[in-house]
């Protein structure tokens, strides 16, 4: 069992760990609140489905549950709590037996987060097998209802593994955790810290500045969105005076920073490596799990990584990437009849498209129901198009547009208020001569609105929601339309 031999095994005494109130607790408190979270669910009735629904942040008492849950042989389904709270009907349709949520939501059998407290540990004799299924893995549900696919220990072991043979974890880092519990791979990096005797720090989206300085990570993970965010926000507080290096923005010992989902500008990773921050970009999917990885032995600019461990990797006719693993999460969706990904001799299609260059390293030029098909019978893939506009500092947010049209559009949000517009229309021309002719970018569009989850530009996690994005610039007159 994957949990039980991590959290009941005396190398891990030199663990800690910190909850977003600071409070520290220890690796004997690890195991006295788990024993405690064991004993409550003993005390239900899980004899319909063996499985408890998990709509929570990630905290040090999520993380208690979902430890429990393993060694008790429950299965955990995490959800995204902001898709649920706008999508509630979502919670019906679902084979759960509890949930455990922070939020109060109808109709539904729910658990506290605080309610193991007062059961005394259990210290009676513990599964010595894991649940025939782990944990269910969640697609971002950024057109539809999210797709949930079940996901063995032999998957979990599979990815702890591969990370563990290509990153060398220090017993002196310190991992800081700040993005929902929902996020399959930060799960997995909690029990590779754990394995590895790091430090955890949990906290969340909005406090994760603060905790910078407070806790000093040495490893995190952030989607590029936020990666950005955070270089904005260090050069407005160096225009107030602030005299703090980038590198001490984030505590001053920041040594590895995982990014991926969706593309990075050059530029910005250019400006991490200068600030000697590692950003190691990588690729996976749900459905497969990590397919490539940059890391510190060997990492490449441009690229999404070498192949990850025990990866397969092969491209149809087109170009697209076909993936075959031993241990794939499954091969259905529990909650959907749309068709699996895989052929008839046992890849699993990601529908993206890319290459893989001398050096073995994989790049990604496009994604297959990404692009753009204009009226002429061209294709476009916009994130190649889309990578290469964040390249200049005055654009903050772009996406690339145009399905049935005879040209392409781009909606930007602009970093400046004012005077940007000669600026970006003048380097969308300079990007303009790089193209062929259907390629090239007519028009633009400027909203000073940022893209976010409150309008639906970015999904729960933060990737570019295009039908979001289209429908918005569909119900604009023409004279938003700026002539490129």
């Amino acid at each position: 069992m994957i949990l039980k031999s991590l959290v009941f095994n005396s190398s891990s005494e030199k663990l800690n760990f910190q909850d977003i109130d600071e409070n520290t607790f220890s690796f004997y408190d690890l195991q006295l609140n788990v024993r405690k979270a064991i004993s409550f669910l003993k005390s239900l009735d899980f004899s319909k489905y063996k499985t408890l629904g998990m709509i929570v942040s990630y905290n040090w008492k999520s993380f208690i549950w979902d430890i429990a849950c393993q060694i008790t042989g429950l299965t955990t389904m995490p959800i995204d709590r902001a898709y649920v709270l706008k999508n509630p009907y979502f919670l019906k349709i679902l084979p759960v037996d509890f949930w455990l949520s922070d939020i109060d939501l109808p109709e539904i059998n729910k658990i506290s987060l605080n309610s193991y407290e007062t059961y005394e540990p259990y210290f009676g004799k513990l599964l010595e097998k894991s649940a025939d299924i782990f944990t269910y893995k969640i697609t971002s549900g950024t057109t539809k209802d999210p797709k949930l696919l079940p996901c063995s220990s032999e998957h979990v072991f599979h990815m702890i593994e591969g990370i563990e043979s290509i990153f060398p974890f220090k017993e002196t880092g310190k991992l800081l955790i700040s993005m929902p519990f929902s996020i399959f791979l930060q799960r997995i990096l909690v029990y590779c810290a754990i394995r590895n005797n790091l430090e955890i720090v949990f906290t969340n989206p909005q406090r994760l500045v603060t905790y910078f300085q407070k806790c000093r990570p040495t490893i995190m993970i952030g989607v590029p969105h936020l990666l950005n965010s955070f270089y904005e926000l260090h050069n407005k507080q160096t225009e107030l005076g602030n005299k703090d290096s980038f590198q001490d923005f984030f505590g001053g010992k920041l040594e590895c920073l995982w990014t991926g989902s969706s593309p990075i500008s050059e530029k910005l990773l250019k400006i991490y490596a200068d600030s000697n921050i590692p950003v190691y970009e990588g690729y996976g999917m749900t459905e497969v799990g990590m397919i490539a990885k940059n890391y510190p032995s060997k990492s490449k600019l441009n690229t999404v990584g070498s192949i990850f461990p025990g990866v397969q990797l092969r491209f149809d006719e087109n170009n697209a990437i076909e993936v075959k693993i031993k241990h794939p999460p499954a091969k259905a969706y529990l909650n959907s009849n749309e068709v699996f990904p895989i052929t008839e001799d046992g890849w699993i299609k990601t529908g993206d498209i890319g290459f893989l260059d001398n050096d073995g390293f994989l790049v990604l030029t496009g994604r297959i129901k990404e692009t753009i098909i204009l009226s002429n019978g061209k294709n476009i893939y916009p994130a190649m198009l889309e990578k290469q506009l964040l390249e200049l500092d005055s654009i903050c947010n772009v996406c690339v547009i145009g399905n049935s049209l005879p040209y392409l559009i781009a909606v930007i949000h602009p970093k400046k208020k004012t005077d940007y517009r000669n600026e970006i229309l003048n380097y969308l021309r300079s990007i303009n001569n790089l193209h062929a002719e259907f390629e090239k970018i007519l028009f633009c569009i400027f909203t000073e609105e940022p893209f976010g989850e409150d309008n639906g530009f970015l999904n729960a996690r933060l990737k570019l929601n295009r039908s979001a994005v289209e429908n918005w610039a569909s119900k604009l007159s023409d004279k938003f339309l700026i002539k490129v």
